[in-house]
């Protein structure tokens, strides 16, 4: 008898993580070069020119409980109801820097806009994409109004993903 009550006991304590899953994977999108800046969906985001005079927005994303490893995810603008983006940058990344428990990728795409006039004060849509090694698919969106024409891009030498 107390083998079988120490063996109950035993399953019982490797059971007590049976119902216990990982944290599902979490993406947010959002704009910013040297840190993450989350935006309110419709808020206005100033545009800024870039080093060769293009008017940009700087986007940005963040993660978590994502597989280690490499990720790859894809930033982009569009009009809604648009079938093609206005600007947007897909890439590949080695991993993410933490920051408060979340992996940031700040710059991740500098979405030029060739038409800065035509989105300025426009609801645009910001969408983003994420893979990570394990084969998560994340998507986050929001909505923002570009402002500009805007001053040059205050573009630090490294972005905090680096």
């Amino acid at each position: 008898m107390p083998c079988l009550h120490r063996a109950a006991i035993a399953i019982a304590l490797l059971c007590t993580a049976c119902g216990t899953a990982a944290p599902d994977p979490e993406l947010e999108v959002g704009v910013g070069y040297s840190a993450f800046q989350a935006v309110t969906p419709g808020a206005s985001v100033p545009m800024c020119r870039g080093p060769q005079g293009a008017q940009m927005v700087v986007l940005s994303l963040r993660a978590r409980n994502l597989a280690p490893g490499s990720v790859k995810y894809m930033l982009t603008l569009q009009k809604p109801g648009a079938s093609e983006p206005l600007c947007g940058q897909a890439r590949s990344h080695a991993g993410l820097v933490a920051h408060d428990g979340w992996g940031e990728i700040c710059g991740g795409a500098y979405c030029i806009l060739p038409l800065p006039d035509a989105v300025t004060g426009t609801m645009t849509q910001l969408l983003g994409t994420l893979e990570d090694s394990a084969g998560h698919k994340l998507s986050a969106q929001t909505t923002i109004v570009p402002v500009g024409p805007g001053p040059p891009c205050d573009l630090p030498l490294l972005p905090c993903q680096q």
